[in-house]
Protein backbone atom coordinates (compact mmCIF):
# COMPACT_ATOMS: atom_id res chain seq x y z
CA UNK A 1 0.00 0.00 0.00
CA UNK A 2 1.26 3.55 -0.95
CA UNK A 3 1.07 6.98 1.20
CA UNK A 4 -1.56 7.80 -0.84
CA UNK A 5 -3.63 4.83 -0.33
CA UNK A 6 -3.06 3.46 -3.88
CA UNK A 7 -2.18 -0.37 -3.91
CA UNK A 8 0.62 -1.88 -6.26
CA UNK A 9 0.35 -5.09 -7.11
CA UNK A 10 3.58 -6.70 -8.02
CA UNK A 11 3.99 -10.29 -9.64
CA UNK A 12 6.02 -13.08 -8.72
CA UNK A 13 6.64 -16.10 -11.33
CA UNK A 14 7.58 -19.28 -9.40
CA UNK A 15 8.65 -22.21 -11.85
CA UNK A 16 7.98 -25.53 -10.28
CA UNK A 17 9.96 -28.71 -11.69
CA UNK A 18 8.00 -31.86 -10.92
CA UNK A 19 10.08 -34.82 -9.50
CA UNK A 20 8.38 -37.90 -10.88
CA UNK A 21 6.48 -40.14 -8.39
CA UNK A 22 7.86 -42.08 -6.23
CA UNK A 23 8.14 -46.47 -7.50
CA UNK A 24 4.41 -47.94 -7.13
CA UNK A 25 4.32 -51.57 -5.21
CA UNK A 26 1.76 -53.04 -7.27
CA UNK A 27 1.52 -55.91 -5.82
CA UNK A 28 3.51 -58.01 -2.41
CA UNK A 29 1.68 -61.27 -1.40
CA UNK A 30 2.73 -64.61 0.47
CA UNK A 31 1.45 -67.50 -0.63
CA UNK A 32 0.49 -69.09 1.72
CA UNK A 33 0.05 -66.89 4.53
CA UNK A 34 0.06 -69.86 6.83
CA UNK A 35 2.34 -72.73 7.28
CA UNK A 36 3.74 -74.87 9.40
CA UNK A 37 6.81 -75.30 11.15
CA UNK A 38 9.48 -77.12 8.03
CA UNK A 39 7.05 -75.59 5.28
CA UNK A 40 7.93 -73.24 2.87
CA UNK A 41 5.89 -69.95 1.80
CA UNK A 42 6.64 -68.07 -1.72
CA UNK A 43 7.04 -64.21 -1.51
CA UNK A 44 5.71 -62.45 -5.19
CA UNK A 45 5.91 -58.92 -6.07
CA UNK A 46 5.68 -56.74 -9.01
CA UNK A 47 6.89 -52.57 -8.63
CA UNK A 48 6.45 -50.31 -11.38
CA UNK A 49 7.45 -46.39 -12.27
CA UNK A 50 11.07 -44.99 -12.41
CA UNK A 51 12.88 -47.50 -9.96
CA UNK A 52 16.88 -47.27 -9.24
CA UNK A 53 16.32 -50.14 -6.77
CA UNK A 54 14.16 -52.58 -5.02
CA UNK A 55 15.24 -54.47 -1.94
CA UNK A 56 13.54 -57.39 -0.15
CA UNK A 57 13.55 -57.60 3.80
CA UNK A 58 12.57 -60.16 5.79
CA UNK A 59 12.33 -59.43 9.38
CA UNK A 60 14.23 -56.09 8.82
CA UNK A 61 17.15 -58.53 7.38
CA UNK A 62 17.72 -57.25 3.55
CA UNK A 63 17.82 -60.87 1.77
CA UNK A 64 17.93 -59.37 -1.81
CA UNK A 65 19.17 -55.94 -2.08
CA UNK A 66 18.73 -55.61 -6.13
CA UNK A 67 15.97 -57.61 -6.49
CA UNK A 68 13.63 -57.54 -10.10
CA UNK A 69 10.32 -55.75 -10.55
CA UNK A 70 8.74 -58.35 -10.69
CA UNK A 71 9.86 -61.39 -9.13
CA UNK A 72 9.71 -64.42 -6.31
CA UNK A 73 11.42 -65.56 -3.28
CA UNK A 74 10.96 -69.09 -1.72
CA UNK A 75 11.55 -68.70 2.41
CA UNK A 76 11.30 -71.23 4.81
CA UNK A 77 11.33 -70.38 8.33
CA UNK A 78 13.19 -72.07 10.92
CA UNK A 79 10.93 -70.49 14.03
CA UNK A 80 7.43 -70.47 14.66
CA UNK A 81 6.27 -66.62 15.14
CA UNK A 82 4.89 -64.29 12.29
CA UNK A 83 7.65 -63.67 9.57
CA UNK A 84 7.16 -60.08 8.23
CA UNK A 85 8.49 -59.64 4.02
CA UNK A 86 8.85 -55.88 3.37
CA UNK A 87 9.96 -54.68 -0.18
CA UNK A 88 11.43 -51.62 -0.72
CA UNK A 89 11.59 -49.63 -3.87
CA UNK A 90 13.70 -46.22 -4.32
CA UNK A 91 13.51 -44.05 -7.98
CA UNK A 92 14.54 -40.29 -8.47
CA UNK A 93 11.05 -39.33 -7.04
CA UNK A 94 10.97 -40.93 -3.55
CA UNK A 95 10.59 -44.54 -2.07
CA UNK A 96 7.80 -46.86 -1.10
CA UNK A 97 7.71 -49.25 1.15
CA UNK A 98 4.62 -52.52 1.29
CA UNK A 99 4.51 -55.09 4.23
CA UNK A 100 2.85 -58.65 4.27
CA UNK A 101 3.13 -60.79 7.01
CA UNK A 102 3.10 -64.99 7.02
CA UNK A 103 1.97 -66.78 10.44
CA UNK A 104 4.57 -69.73 10.67
CA UNK A 105 2.76 -71.94 13.42
CA UNK A 106 4.94 -74.53 15.56
CA UNK A 107 4.14 -78.49 16.48
CA UNK A 108 1.64 -78.85 18.66
CA UNK A 109 1.41 -81.35 21.83
CA UNK A 110 -1.23 -83.97 21.50
CA UNK A 111 -1.89 -86.18 25.01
Amino acid sequence: MQNNNSVTDRTIRITVNTVPGAPVIENLSATPPQIALGQCTSIDWSVSGDVTQVTLLVDNNAVWQGAPLKGNYSDCPTAAGTRVYTLQATGPGGSSTRQTSVSVQGPTDTP
